[in-house]
C-alpha cells in the first residue's frame, strides 16, 4: 500500500532537489518558485506605493483649493497640505526603489550605531547632574 506522506516527502526533496517529477512535467526548483514569488509581491508592493502616493498627491491638491477657494473662511493646515504634495509626489515618482533606498539608508545607519557600540564606548554622558 502506498503511503501518501511518504510520496509528498519524496515529492518536496525532488523539487527542492530541481529534479524531473511526473506532476510538474519539467525541471522544478523550490529556490525559482520563492524567487518569482518575491519578484510577484515587490511588483505588488510598488504599484500600492504608487497608488499611495496618488491618493496623498490628490488630498494635498484638494486641501489647498479648499483653502484658497474658502477666502480665508475655513481651517487649512498648510503644512499637511504640502507635506501631502511632496511624500504623495515621491512615492508617485519614487515608488518602491524609494522605499527600498531608505531603508537601506536606515539599515546602515542602525549598523553604524551598533559598531559603535553603548553610549560609554562613544564617550556619551548623561549631564542631568551638571
Amino acid at each position: 500500500m502506498v503511503n501518501l506522506y511518504d510520496l509528498a516527502m519524496k515529492a518536496a526533496v525532488l523539487m527542492a532537489e530541481g529534479e524531473e517529477t511526473a506532476a510538474s512535467g519539467g525541471d522544478f526548483k523550490l529556490t525559482s518558485l520563492l524567487k518569482g514569488g518575491i519578484n510577484f509581491l515587490q511588483e505588488i508592493g510598488g504599484y500600492i506605493v504608487v497608488l499611495a502616493g496618488v491618493i496623498l498627491l490628490i488630498v494635498g491638491i484638494v486641501q489647498i483649493v479648499k483653502g484658497l477657494a474658502g477666502g480665508g473662511k475655513g481651517q487649512t493646515n498648510w503644512v499637511m497640505s504640502i507635506g501631502c504634495l511632496i511624500v504623495g509626489g515621491a512615492l508617485m515618482f519614487g515608488g518602491w526603489t524609494l522605499l527600498t533606498s531608505l531603508s537601506k539608508a536606515g539599515g546602515g545607519a542602525l549598523q553604524e550605531m551598533n559598531d559603535a557600540g553603548t553610549a560609554q564606548d562613544a564617550q556619551l554622558h548623561d549631564y542631568k547632574g551638571l
